[in-house]
Order: structure tokens, then C-alpha cells, then sequence
């Protein structure tokens, strides 16, 4: 029998598209490698249906140049593996039906190859096309451009954009993008820092921790990154050093570091996932390259949302954040986000995710209450919303300090003052007393899911550590300055 009539029966393969795709075009034959009569196809036809996605996902490997130890010259090779290993791989078949395979398609691309065609088989390193996610970062351009131009509301469109991107995030990367923290368990200690400014801040800090280094109450709370103004948002980290490496402080400078565990579960978007997030999607199935699409996207969204934003450009820049914080609680009904600490170099370059004790994070609404914190209503008409934004078509608040300069892990609602006069504002407050009314959706006292730690840290500033990166510059004959960030994301 010529070797393209070889028989190749579904169960000699254990990717489930291929497999259905047997069964569909088959017939009942005895398989030439497991010699069991089954539904098989030539293996011709299974070749060709290689070839078209071998062809349309991967490429002759580019000739780059390699560091080599004993020598001091470049070598140069293509880069990727062969066409065996990788219809090995996306078949999920032994290697010897792999070789066949490649047999058949070396000796079918030979007239072609030899007119010029570049050969994709024989031992010629391929390596996957990279992925381009165009389709969705125009979708988030899309909604970026009307929250700061068009509207000041999270309204239908909005919703339907964010949709589009993230309806179908929990099922990516095995569904690690969603975290689960229980009570007691790792990680289920948050930290939160201010900086003292004299014995009456140091005073005030160990006396009421949950008071005084907890989320501050609504008419104190400024916007940020993740909430609006009047919003409070408990903004934390998972270890102490970075929950001080974010308030900033001088070097000399007291902090208080106070600890605040979890009374009940919750559920979280990790952000700090989104670059590593991946599918399970056969290559041979038509929503393969929609989802390879949607990872990278995911890859660059993740720098996009976290980059540092300049005081000068907060009040536009954080509403799209803003607004993707009150979809991940609507929509998605998460309780908040953690997100790698920019202040310690988490969210660079890495082949792994960043390990939790180096993330931050954010929790809304009734999540980020802490036991015995009862503050009176303040002057607003309404300063208790039943989450981070309530409802579609609720204007978002202007922005006015940049989280990452303020204290506890992006504490907006101090900014930049000092921790003496955030303490003159809370003494003017009115006297603290427990809410008549219910908080956000039935919060009473056995609601709150923080307990402030009794006994908060204090420590002295020794030094402060400063990474730079290099920047390419150059003045122009016409007065025009180009800088570039060589670590810049250029794709």
C-alpha cells in the first residue's frame, strides 16, 4: 500500500478535535500502527490537515545569533524545533506516526521547495507566529477613548465593550485568573502603612489600629486608580516590606505597619496572572487564534492598567480603571484585584508571576470593612454605595492624586500630606458611632471581613533602594527631544 493510504485510526490520536474530525471523515479500517480495525482516515488526509495549521501558526525559524561558551564570535542558527516534534505535540500522536507524517509531507512540498518555497519539513526548525492581539486593544482603545472623552458614565456600551474582553477571563489559564482567600489560610494577612510624623501620629496608630491605619471613612476618601472619590477601597499588600516600600517614606522617616486578616473568604481577579494566562484550545479548532489573540492582549493589558501615571494626567488617566474596578465588582462579582507593586519592581520582564508576597491588593465595597470601624455618615447624600459603583449609568468622581504616592499600598485618601494633619482631620471628625443604617448590601458589624491586628509594627527608615533603567536621548538640529525607554514594550 503507498505510504498516504497508511491507515490512521481516532484513537492513535488524543487531541479531541482531531479525534472528532476522524470520526467525522473516516471509515472503518485496520489501523496501520495499532493494528486494531476502527474509524480511520488515510493518512494523507490527516497530513493535510496538519499542514494547514502548521502552515498558518508557524514559520521557518529566523537565523539569530547565539552567545556560546569557548568562543568569543556569535554563532548563528535558526531558532524553533522540527516538524515531527511539533505535529508530535498538537496531535498528541507517538513519534513514529509523527515521522510518517513528516515523510509524506517532505516528499509532497518537494517540487515546490525546490522552486523556490521555503520547506517547512525534514528537520527544519519552526517556530510559532507570534500572536497579534490588534482586535482587542482597539476594543479597550475604544473604551478608554469614551470614558475620557465622550462620557463620565459606566453606561450599556461600556459594559458590552468590557464584555467583549472578559466575559470569558475565569475560564483562561485553567482558571487561575480568579483567586480564592480563606480565612486563616496562606496569604490571608494584609498589611497597610502610614508614615508618622511624631509621637501624637505614633500615639493614635497604636491605640486604634482599624481606625487610624485602616481605609479611611467616605468623605475623606479621595479618588485613585480603583475608586472614585467618596468610594473608600482597601488598598493593602501581602507583606509588610512592600506595604512600606509604598507609602514611599524619606529615608529617617517612622512607619507604622499594621496588620489586617481575613474574617471570611473571598474572591479576587489576579492581575498579576494576565501575563501569564493561557488556553487549552486545540489548534485545530476554529476559536484557537481568537483565544492565542486574546492572552497577549491580556499580557499587554496588564502593563497598560498598572503603568505609573503622572500627576498632571491622573484626572483622565484613572477612569478607565476606575471604571474596569466597577466591572470586575458588578459584573464579574469579584471582591477586588491583586496586582504586582510597581514600588519594588514586580511588574518587570519575568519568565514566572510574581510571587504574592510581592503583589498589592484591592478591595471594594463591603470587603474592605474592618471590624469596630463605624464612622457617621459624612456631608454626602449618600456615603455608604452598595459597591464600588453602584449601578450603570453612575458618573464617575474626578481624580486628583496618584495612588502610588500615598500610603497602605495605594492609599488614596491622604495623598501626599503629612500623617500629622490626616490626624487634625480625623479629630474634627464627629464622634464614632455604629451605623443605625445597614452598609453597602446588609453589612452590619458581623459583616465586616477585616480584623485589624492589635499590636501594629513600628519602624525607623534606614535607607531606600533606587532601580533606573536606561533611556536613549537625543536633541534634534530643530530643538525637538527624543527619549526612548530602552525597556519600553515596542510590539
Amino acid at each position: 500500500m503507498p505510504r498516504g493510504q497508511d491507515l490512521l485510526c481516532w484513537e492513535c490520536v488524543s487531541d479531541v478535535v482531531l479525534q472528532e474530525w476522524l470520526r467525522d471523515s473516516g471509515h472503518v479500517g485496520r489501523c496501520s500502527f495499532c493494528a486494531k480495525r476502527r474509524i480511520a482516515c488515510p493518512i494523507r488526509q490527516v497530513a493535510e490537515k496538519i499542514d494547514t495549521v502548521i502552515r498558518e501558526f508557524y514559520r521557518p525559524g529566523e537565523l539569530r545569533g547565539h552567545v556560546v561558551e569557548e568562543s568569543d564570535n556569535l554563532q548563528y542558527w535558526q531558532d524553533g524545533e522540527p516538524a515531527t516534534y511539533i505535529i508530535q505535540e498538537i496531535a498528541g500522536i507517538e513519534p513514529a506516526i509523527a515521522d510518517a507524517i513528516d515523510a509524506y509531507l517532505r516528499a509532497a512540498e518537494f517540487h515546490d521547495v525546490r522552486d523556490g518555497d521555503e520547506a517547512y519539513y525534514g528537520g527544519v526548525p519552526l517556530e510559532h507566529i507570534n500572536a497579534y492581539p490588534d482586535e482587542f486593544m482597539e476594543i479597550w482603545l475604544r473604551f478608554e477613548e469614551r470614558l475620557t472623552y465622550e462620557v463620565r458614565f459606566f453606561d450599556e456600551e461600556s459594559k458590552r465593550l468590557l464584555d467583549e474582553l472578559f466575559a470569558d477571563l475565569s475560564s483562561l489559564g485553567g482558571g487561575k485568573a480568579i483567586a480564592t482567600l480563606e480565612p486563616g489560610g496562606e496569604f490571608s494577612t494584609f498589611y497597610r502603612a502610614r508614615i508618622a510624623n511624631g509621637m501624637s501620629d505614633v500615639k493614635a496608630f497604636l491605640q486604634d489600629p482599624g481606625q487610624n491605619i485602616g481605609p479611611p471613612p467616605p468623605h475623606l476618601t479621595r479618588a485613585g486608580r480603583m475608586n472614585p472619590a467618596g468610594i473608600p477601597v482597601f488598598y493593602g499588600a501581602f507583606s509588610e516590606n512592600v506595604a512600606i516600600a509604598e507609602v514611599r517614606p524619606p529615608v529617617g522617616a517612622m512607619v507604622a505597619v499594621g496588620g489586617f486578616s481575613l474574617l471570611r473568604s473571598i474572591r479576587l481577579l489576579d492581575v498579576s496572572f494576565l501575563p501569564f494566562a493561557y488556553h487549552e484550545e486545540s489548534i485545530f479548532s476554529p476559536a484557537y487564534d481568537h483565544l492565542r489573540n486574546k492572552v497577549r492582549f491580556l499580557e499587554k493589558l496588564h502593563r497598560r492598567i498598572s503603568q505609573p501615571v503622572l500627576p498632571s494626567d491622573e484626572a483622565l488617566a484613572y477612569l478607565p480603571t476606575q471604571a474596569f474596578a466597577a466591572y470586575v465588582a458588578n459584573v464579574m462579582g469579584l471582591d477586588g484585584m491583586i496586582y504586582g507593586s510597581t514600588q519594588i519592581g514586580a511588574e518587570g520582564e519575568g519568565a514566572e508571576q510574581v510571587d504574592r508576597s510581592l503583589c498589592n491588593i484591592a478591595l471594594f465595597g463591603e470587603v474592605a470593612r474592618v471590624e469596630g470601624v463605624h464612622p457617621k455618615p459624612g456631608p454626602t447624600d449618600d456615603p455608604f454605595p452598595p459597591c464600588l459603583l453602584p449601578d450603570l449609568g453612575l458618573p464617575f468622581g474626578e481624580t486628583s492624586v496618584d495612588p502610588e504616592r500615598a500610603t497602605a499600598a495605594e492609599d488614596e485618601h491622604i495623598a501626599t500630606a503629612p500623617a500629622a494633619a490626616s490626624q487634625e482631620a480625623i479629630a474634627d471628625l464627629p464622634d464614632m458611632a455604629p451605623v443605625e443604617t445597614p452598609l453597602h448590601s446588609g453589612g452590619t458589624e458581623t459583616g465586616a471581613k477585616l480584623r485589624a491586628n492589635p499590636e501594629p509594627k513600628l519602624v525607623r527608615i534606614r535607607s531606600v533602594t533606587v532601580e533606573s533603567s536606561s533611556m536613549y536621548t537625543k536633541l534634534n538640529e530643530d530643538g525637538s527631544l527624543w527619549i526612548t525607554d530602552y525597556e519600553e514594550d515596542d510590539d
